[in-house]
């Protein structure tokens, strides 16, 4: 976590930023974007050939927080163009059980390898109703829950984070 200052009006007050599905996936595509030796211009020029406007700028400000959020479509594309699943964009590949993740605005963060189950549809979180949570999941892609360490009996998420 990092500490920061927010202009507003004519007051600063110090924020502290915690992992949220923005910043994830700002990190990770500059992390990935730099690990191939691209420029945050490249990047958009690679974008633009699909047709998405996502030019210098707007990349070095999404990557540096001045842009606090991103399209699902420009998500897509960023992990198309970036040649990674989306789920490895919105979560950091390093989190383990104590990275805490702030995945909506109200309550405390919840541990990110939970998260990262629950997103690619393999678990609950919170008092989801699991009847209803997994008969949405088609038929060709169930699996029975393995014993992963996080099933709702061991783990358990209120939406408060606790």
């Amino acid at each position: 976590m990092r500490c920061g200052c927010v202009q507003q009006a004519s007051y600063c007050v110090s924020v502290t930023h915690l992992l949220t599905p923005h910043r994830a996936i700002a990190n990770r595509v500059k992390e990935l974007r730099e690990g191939r030796g691209w420029s945050a211009q490249r990047l958009g020029e690679e974008i633009a050939k699909l047709g998405t406007r996502l030019d210098r700028s707007i990349v070095t400000n999404f990557e540096s927080g001045r842009r606090s959020y991103v399209t699902v479509e420009e998500w897509l594309v960023l992990a198309y163009v970036l040649d990674v699943a989306p789920v490895h964009l919105l979560m950091p590949i390093d989190a383990n059980e104590d990275t805490p993740y702030q995945l909506v605005p109200v309550g405390g963060p919840i541990p990110a390898l939970p998260v990262r189950a629950w997103i690619r549809g393999q678990t609950i979180i919170d008092t989801v109703d699991p009847k209803q949570y997994f008969s949405e999941v088609p038929d060709a892609e169930w699996q029975a829950p393995s014993g992963w360490p996080w099933t709702p009996e061991r783990y358990q998420v209120g939406r408060d984070g606790r």
